[in-house]
């Protein structure tokens, strides 16, 4: 068997510990020898071979001595077997328990790369230097070259772009392929690294990048060796190995780096969190925030950590708390916020909104619970409660009170409708039987003062009817309806053309359809145009216009004449109840109209306005809300152009 490995040739008159080629593994030559001149047999003594070829090969001899019939010493017979491939694989598994161990004690990762790459050294057909170099930031640098030279740690200090022409491992992360170079000499890969190929002795050298489950490059393994040769099946299936546990291990370094890191951040901001947080497990505390402290009024956060949430719920909410926690686990999902009762570690209770989700702690699936202090807001709401309570009942009162005075002011409008009238009556008819009785002369002081009996009387009656016209419109309510603007307006300036000596000229523009009370906006209609009519009457052409614009929000219609006017400065006192702004003697009139106008828009939702300027005219606006405006369909809709709603939309000229 060893003649395999030995010629004859080489081996006769040799021992072992004289071929260079051969060296003892576990032991050594001082001791092997110590064994022989002791003439003690030996078993399983492992050499390592590694012949002309470059290939190392491992042999396993065992011996004993020879002795003569005398007892007198002659020498060893033995037997040795070529074991080469099962060492290689026990170096292999003895390197995975040891990478497993590591592992379990918590150890960093460049230390398992280098037990890794110690592993691969040994375990290599022909010998070489393994190194893993990592990719971080798109360059790769040494992580575990644990049998390399000090100079190529050095020299790869900066790192090593990837790249078609970056050497061996460079060349290998850029393709993502294994890389191999036989000659690194004559290599242009290696052009930029040949010196330190040269101050190392490396001759050639292969790389295999090391992916992860997804396929990213990770890092790269490579293995220089000192002669110039392909490498061998074996130890490229080796590399390729060792590259798959490296990518392995290094995606789980990264996960927990990134978990350690996620943990941490989240630890911090829940540290750091004015929301209470508490994690539970089997309803048992198994974490809590210092938010979560302050809030049950606990020493700290550690003296809340064991003890039982569901416990401290209170009677009616605990069975609502059991079923959400069972909820979040059966469908790994979390709950909305729902409102409890908990009890502090001071035996008083507090109003809390909690939610829940399902949450990783400790290794377990547990449940993270968010709880907010709602004391306030509930305390809140129970005053706002009584506050609304006590208002309904100030409320009832005052609608009893204002539903009496409502009641007086209806009876006190049928005194002044029935009692009132009467005695006018009176005093109109008696002046009419004196004036008639006693002949007067027509023009005398006596039939004057007659007279002014007659017309205060008269004026008296005017006044009750505007006052009791004015009592009616802020009673009862509106029956709104679709009211044909343009044909209102035709009709009352019919009427107004009746009752006036004086015929102006009255033009008559687009007027959209309204929705609202008929009869309460033909009465403002009236009053603003009767009005035009009287004060227009001494101008030398009167004229009026009557117009309406489609603004944003608001349909504004106007009735402008060329009249008398009057002082802008006086505008708002056009609206008050018995307001004038001319005497008797100019205009006849109650000043009860333009109020009545006021309340009537104002029931409306909507406002009034005048502008004028005395002897040039005045021109009255009142506007609704532009959602009365009719639509085409028939309905009331927002704001658009009087042209676009398919109604009338050309001016007129009435009269």
């Amino acid at each position: 068997t060893l003649s395999t490995l030995w010629s004859l040739e080489e081996s006769a008159g040799c021992t072992r510990w004289e071929r260079a080629d051969t060296r003892p593994i576990g032991t050594t030559w001082e001791a092997h020898r110590a064994d022989l001149e002791a003439h003690r047999p030996f078993a399983h003594l492992v050499l390592e071979l590694l012949p002309e070829d470059g290939l190392r090969k491992y042999v396993a001899v065992r011996g004993e001595p020879i002795f003569d019939a005398a007892g007198g010493f002659t020498g060893y017979r033995g037997v040795g077997a070529d074991i080469s491939e099962r060492y290689r694989n026990d170096l292999v598994r003895a390197g995975e328990r040891t990478l497993y161990e590591l592992l379990a004690a918590d150890a960093s990762l460049a230390e398992l790369m280098t037990v890794l790459c110690r592993t691969i050294d040994t375990a290599l057909v022909r010998p070489g230097i393994a190194s893993l170099l990592l990719l971080e930031d798109g360059v790769l640098r040494p992580l575990a070259t644990p049998a390399a030279p000090a100079d190529y740690g050095a020299s790869l200090r900066d790192g090593v772009v990837p790249g078609p022409l970056a050497g061996s491992c460079g060349s290998a992360a850029y393709q993502e392929a294994m890389v191999i170079c036989t000659d690194i000499e004559a290599d242009p890969r290696w052009d930029d690294y040949r010196d330190l190929a040269h101050a190392c002795g490396f001759a050639s050298s292969w790389s295999t990048p090391v992916h992860s489950a997804a396929g990213q490059v990770l890092a790269t393994f490579a293995v220089y060796c000192a002669r110039k040769a392909e490498p061998v099946a074996a130890d490229l299936e080796l590399t390729r190995s060792a590259a798959a546990l490296a990518g392995i291990l290094i995606e789980r370094f990264r996960a927990q780096a990134a978990e350690r890191e996620s943990e941490a951040r989240y630890k911090s901001l829940v540290e750091m969190s004015r929301e209470a947080v508490l994690i539970h497990d089997q309803e048992i505390v198994v974490y809590a925030n210092p938010a979560a402290a302050h809030m049950l009024s606990a020493p700290d956060a550690s003296a809340v950590i064991g003890c039982n949430l569901h416990e401290r719920l209170a009677a009616d909410t605990s069975g609502t708390g059991l079923r959400r926690r069972r909820r979040v686990l059966d469908a790994d999902s979390g709950t909305g916020y729902a409102e409890m009762r908990l009890t502090r570690f001071d035996d008083s209770m507090i109003d809390v909104e909690v939610a829940s989700g399902p949450v990783d702690f400790a290794g377990r699936r547990m449940v993270q619970t968010s709880v907010h202090d709602i004391s306030a807001r509930k305390w809140a709401e129970r005053e706002m409660q009584r506050l609304n309570e006590a208002l309904e009942q100030t409320v009832a009162e005052r609608t009893a009170e204002l539903t009496a005075a409502v009641h007086e002011l209806e009876a006190f409008s049928y005194t002044v409708a029935h009692d009132l009238r009467a005695p006018l009556r009176a005093i109109d008819g008696y002046a009419h039987l004196l004036r008639l009785e006693s002949g007067v002369a027509s023009g005398s002081p006596a039939r004057r003062d007659l007279d002014m009996i007659v017309a205060s009387a008269r004026r008296m009656g005017e006044l009750i009817d505007g006052l009791l016209e004015f009592s009616r419109l802020g009673r009862g309510e509106a029956a709104y309806q679709r009211i044909a603007t343009a044909a209102l307006v035709a009709a009352v300036v019919a009427e107004a053309r009746a009752a006036f000596a004086h015929q102006p000229s009255v033009e008559v523009r687009s007027l959209p359809d309204v929705f609202g009370d008929p009869a309460m906006v033909r009465q403002v209609w009236a009053n603003l145009i009767f009005n035009a009519f009287k004060f227009s009457a001494h101008a030398g052409t009167p004229r009026i216009v009557i117009d309406c614009v489609v603004g944003a929000g608001e349909i504004a219609f106007s009735v402008a004449d060329n009249g008398a006017g009057f002082d802008a400065n006086y505008a708002e006192k056009l609206f008050g109840m018995f307001q004038r702004l001319h005497s008797r003697n100019e205009f006849e009139g109650t000043g009860v109209g333009l109020a009545i106008v006021k309340r009537v828009v104002l029931r409306h939702h909507g406002r009034v306005w005048a502008a004028g300027v005395p002897g040039r005219g005045a021109t009255f606006h009142f506007s609704l809300p532009a959602t009365s405006m009719v639509i085409a369909d028939g309905a009331p809709g927002t704001s658009r152009a009087a042209g676009a709603t398919g109604l009338t939309t050309s001016g007129a000229i009435v009269g």
